[in-house]
C-alpha cells in the first residue's frame, strides 16, 4: 500500500490517517477471537479487495496516466475503508466490545481484591470489602429491593417503607427500610455477623430464627446449629473498621490521595493546577461517606476547589492553602 511505502500523496495520507484517528480511542478488543477467527475475517476482506481492484477498469486513452493514480487513490480508500470496518466489526461486535460499552466500572458481582464504594439504583449506598460480591438488578422494580452479598459489606439505605429493602446472604434474610449498617457473611465461614449502626433491622432464616436489631446491636448466627447470639456492640466504632483502609492519609501528598479515591469511587481525577499533586494532608475517613463528602472535605483542608461530571473530578487552585 502507498501509505505504508511512504509514497502517498498528501491528500492520500490525511485520508488514511483521519480513519485511523477515529479508532485510536477504542479499546482493543479483538483477543476476544481466536486467532482462526482474526485470520478468516481478514482473509474475507483481503477476498473482497482484491475482487474490487480485479475489476476491469474502463478503456481510455487520453489522460491515462491521471485515470490510474485516480484508480490507484481509490483503490487506497477501498483498502482502508475495510480495514476499518474489520477493526469496527471486530471490536464493536464482540461480547466484550457491547459489555465496555455499558459497563464502565468493575462489575460489583464480580470479586476484586480491593475495598470499593458503590451507588445503587435507588441512590442507596454499599461498600464492599476486598474480595466481596454484591448482586442487584439494573432497576429495583418489584415489592421489594433485593441484593445478594457474598462476602462483607456495609450498607448506608435509603428509606422506603412501600419497598423494603432486602439482603440475602445465604440461608439468611436481612430486612431493613432504612438504615445503616454491616453484614459479615464469607464463603465457608461458620457464622454470619449483622451490626446496625443506625435505624432498625430484621434478620430471618426462613425457619425458626427471626431477630429484629436496632443500633449499636450486633447478632452472630451460627449456620449449622441456626441459632443466634445478642450483643452490644459500638457498631460505629467497630463494625465497619474495615472499611477505613486506603482512606487514612499522614502526610500524603494530593496525587496519592486522588489514586486512592479513583480507586475506591471508580472516578477519574485530575489537576488543573499540577502543582496540587504534592500538597500534603492529614485526613481520616470512615470509609463509608459518600464521594461528596470526601471531596468538599479534601477541598475545605487545602483550600482549593473541586469539579465533578458524571465520573470526571477535576481539583483546582493556588495550590497548597494558598488564597
Amino acid at each position: 500500500m502507498r501509505y505504508q511505502q511512504g509514497n502517498a500523496t498528501e491528500q492520500e495520507r490525511a485520508f488514511v490517517e483521519q480513519y485511523y484517528r477515529q479508532f485510536e480511542q477504542e479499546p482493543n478488543l479483538s483477543d476476544t477471537y481466536t486467532g482462526e477467527e482474526r485470520a478468516a475475517i481478514e482473509s474475507r476482506n483481503w477476498e473482497r479487495l482484491m475482487e474490487r481492484v480485479a475489476e476491469p477498469a474502463p478503456l481510455r486513452v487520453a489522460g491515462r496516466a491521471r485515470f490510474l493514480r485516480r484508480w490507484g487513490w481509490a483503490a487506497a480508500c477501498i483498502a482502508v475503508l475495510l480495514l476499518a470496518g474489520t477493526y469496527y466489526w471486530l471490536v464493536k461486535t464482540s461480547p466484550a466490545g457491547r459489555q465496555q460499552a455499558v459497563i464502565a466500572a468493575p462489575d460489583p458481582a464480580v470479586a476484586v481484591t480491593y475495598i470499593r464504594n458503590i451507588v445503587l439504583p435507588d441512590g442507596s449506598r454499599a461498600v464492599l470489602q476486598a474480595n466481596s460480591r454484591l448482586q442487584f438488578p439494573p432497576v429495583f422494580s418489584g415489592r421489594a429491593r433485593e441484593v445478594t452479598l457474598i462476602g462483607e459489606a456495609y450498607f448506608d439505605i435509603v428509606h422506603d417503607h412501600a419497598q423494603p429493602f432486602i439482603i440475602h446472604t445465604g440461608n439468611l434474610k436481612t430486612t431493613v427500610l432504612g438504615t445503616a449498617f454491616n453484614i459479615k457473611a464469607w464463603p465457608g465461614q461458620e457464622s454470619v455477623e449483622v451490626s446496625v449502626t443506625s435505624g432498625k433491622v430484621r434478620v430471618e432464616d426462613g425457619k425458626q430464627v427471626s431477630v429484629e436489631l436496632t443500633s449499636n446491636e450486633q447478632i452472630t448466627y451460627q449456620t449449622a446449629a441456626a441459632t443466634v447470639a445478642l450483643h452490644k456492640v459500638d457498631a460505629a466504632a467497630t463494625a465497619a473498621r474495615w472499611a477505613q483502609a486506603d482512606m487514612i492519609f499522614r502526610d500524603e501528598p494530593l496525587e496519592k490521595v486522588a489514586a486512592a479515591i479513583s480507586k475506591r469511587y471508580n472516578v477519574q481525577v485530575s489537576f488543573n493546577n499540577e502543582q496540587l499533586k504534592q500538597c500534603e494532608l492529614v485526613a481520616s475517613f470512615s470509609g463509608t461517606e459518600a464521594l461528596e463528602t470526601v471531596l468538599q472535605t479534601l477541598s475545605a483542608i487545602l483550600n482549593i476547589q473541586y469539579t465533578r461530571s458524571g465520573n470526571q473530578v477535576v481539583f483546582d487552585g493556588a495550590g497548597c492553602g494558598e488564597q
